[in-house]
């Protein structure tokens, strides 16, 4: 998700999902193509959004960008 910081993700992760995802998440700073997951879950047009999203957090791009992924696993 596009944020100021990474505890504002994590504010905004609890209001979503609960305490529970929140101590679980992984944040990251910045969007990163490279990695596994991002390669697998998203989309080359969107990596595309958020490589610009990320360059400047406040273009009129980014503005109002919410995007999530996410993939869990029953325990």
């Amino acid at each position: 998700m596009i944020a100021r910081s990474a505890i504002e993700v994590r504010e905004r992760l609890r209001l979503r999902c609960g305490p529970t995802l929140v101590d679980e998440a992984i944040v990251r700073i910045g969007f990163d193509w490279s990695e596994p997951m991002a390669c697998a879950m998203v989309s080359d047009a969107m990596a595309h959004v958020l490589a610009l999203a990320s360059k400047d957090p406040t273009s009129s791009i980014a503005a109002g960008l919410d995007f999530q992924v996410e993939q869990r696993f029953v325990k």
